[in-house]
């Protein structure tokens, strides 16, 4: 059920739609959600507001005034019903108004004697379709969303082709259906003077950002489109404001959807700023301020593919480095965020630093064995092209070296190796310790050497694991002839093996493949011999 919420906003209709108005030619870009207050002590009324024939209608507005031009209002729901609460005690007269002036306003109910804590059914209202053959309507039309279903709420502005100027402008109602008068301007804009005109449709009335809960109409709006069913200016058909009456026939209008999530810091922080890209990367919106938790949410976005970015005018737009979602230091590497007709992206958060930081871990490349070169990658920073970095490695812990490269040495043995690199630019500076590689492991040699017995047709083979520091080595060793595995996984005794081919193919020479397994200490190693068997 709707519930109501108390505004001081002023009683007549037109002051109210003139308010809306101007919410419309803002254009607002970002809309932030609102924590909604208490409801007031008092009166509860409820209530339906149905057709002549009964049935309900939704996202009517029913309020009352309580003195001082506040009001207290509500919409119904899809029922028809709505509920106001809060209603001071005594006499108090009800209201029925319609935001997309399809229907009449109905004749008010007039309540006494209300009393604190007291709930009151409110006798329906039953409202008849608004006439509108009194008005000289100059130009009309229709607009329908993706589906065919008609579009409510939509705002049809007259652009003058001599002067780009709004010329009128008009509401589509509950049936899609826009009526642009000539003899009154609509909710403060000028009437259609005679002229021709290209007419822009785009959401009439977006979520109010000082109190979201009271919207009479949908929180996704509908993007731009133009005369002619176009979707630009330059493209749509011109219209003409003469002594007749115009039909200018029906646009497609799309559901916009939206991004939301979080813009939140390492040190605290006062300005947020979230900046949306499209595809070919032009500002599409702006939320200028995220709410003081740092939740954001805009909701005017068209579907389609956009980029995120994060910043903040804390320290004259130099404290915090800005970023792109997702921890991306440029718009080329940032991550594309899809938004749906209808729906909002959610989770789409940022952490703002006032030091470099870290998108992608440091790395090092190369086989941590001793005497290999390792080098270290630095990974991407927040900031990249002004940015110098300088490197230390430790072995298990204990510092062994700086520079972009090292050699592992044979005290690294068994010990994992990682790099600390320290990034600065100007006076902006951070350090990231890359991921650990696997212990450090002594090098190793493997070489064979043959002899062939002719009268035992038997080739044998002596493989031999050489390794610096180490008299006999451990392991097993594998030997094979092409894809054909002659021996596997044989042990070592005092770092060699001794492998019988028994009848060769002879008058031709063969070629074998070694492959030592390596130990906890010993780094695996591959190595090659070839053998002539003569016949």
């Amino acid at each position: 059920m709707p519930t109501s919420t108390t505004l001081d906003r002023p009683a007549s209709r037109t002051t109210r739609l003139a308010s809306m108005v101007v919410a419309l030619l803002v254009a607002l870009a970002g809309l932030v959600a609102v924590a909604q207050p208490a409801a007031a002590a008092g009166a509860t009324l409820t209530g339906r507001v149905v057709t002549t024939d009964g049935t309900p209608i939704d996202r009517m507005q029913v309020y009352i005034n309580t003195g001082g031009g506040g009001q207290i209002q509500a919409l119904t729901g899809t029922d028809g019903t709505y509920k106001l609460q809060g209603v001071p005690a005594g006499t108090v007269d009800v209201f029925v108004y319609d935001p997309y002036i399809t229907y009449n306003d109905g004749p008010w109910k007039h309540l006494t004697q209300l009393t604190d804590g007291e709930t009151r059914a409110v006798a329906d209202f039953a409202l008849a379709l608004r006439d509108n053959s009194m008005f000289d309507v100059k130009l009309f039309g229709h607009v329908y969303d993706a589906s065919g279903k008609p579009a409510r709420g939509v705002a049809v502005m007259a652009k003058s082709t001599a002067d780009n100027q709004t010329g009128g402008l008009a509401i589509t109602d509950r049936n899609g259906l826009f009526l642009m008068y000539s003899s009154t301007g609509v909710f403060g804009a000028p009437p259609p003077a005679p002229g021709t005109y290209k007419l822009q449709y785009q959401d009439g009335f977006v979520a109010n950002p000082i109190d979201p809960s009271f919207d009479p109409f949908d929180t996704f709006g509908y993007g731009l489109r133009y005369s002619g069913d176009q979707p630009t200016l330059a493209r749509a058909t011109t219209v003409t404001v003469d002594s007749g009456s115009h039909d200018v026939g029906a646009v497609t209008v799309t559901r916009n959807g939206g991004i939301s999530g979080a813009l939140t810091s390492t040190v605290p922080i006062t300005n947020r700023t979230v900046t949306f890209y499209n595809s070919d990367g032009e500002q599409a919106a702006i939320v200028p301020n995220a709410n003081p938790d740092g939740t954001y949410e805009t909701v005017s976005l068209r579907p389609g593919t956009y980029y995120v970015r994060f910043s903040s005018s804390d320290g004259g737009g130099s404290k915090f480095i800005r970023a792109f979602w997702h921890d991306s230091a440029s718009l080329a590497d940032a991550t594309p965020v899809v938004v749906k007709s209808g729906a909002s992206t959610a989770g789409v958060s940022q952490v703002l630093s006032d030091q470099l930081t870290a998108y992608v871990t440091p790395t090092i490349s190369g086989s941590p064995v001793v005497g290999a070169t390792l080098t270290a990658s630095p990974g991407s920073w927040s900031l990249n092209a002004t940015t110098e970095f300088s490197y230390e490695w430790f072995a298990g812990g204990v510092h062994a070296g700086t520079g972009k490269t090292y050699k592992p040495v044979t005290a690294d043995v068994g010990k994992a190796l990682t790099v600390e690199v320290t990034a600065i630019a100007l006076d902006k500076s951070g350090t990231e310790t890359s991921t650990a590689t696997t212990a450090v492991k002594r090098s190793s040699k493997v070489t064979a050497s043959g002899s062939y017995s002719r009268s035992k047709k038997r080739l044998t083979l002596t493989v031999r694991v050489t390794v610096p520091g180490v008299t006999s080595p451990g392991g097993t060793v594998t030997v094979k002839e092409g894809t054909h595995t002659i021996k596997a996984r044989v042990a070592l005794r005092s770092g060699k093996a001794v492998i019988t081919i028994s009848k060769p193919r002879t008058g031709r020479k063969h070629y074998y493949r070694l492959s030592y397994s390596g130990s906890n200490t010993i780094a695996a190693a591959t190595g090659s011999t070839s053998y002539y068997v003569p016949r």
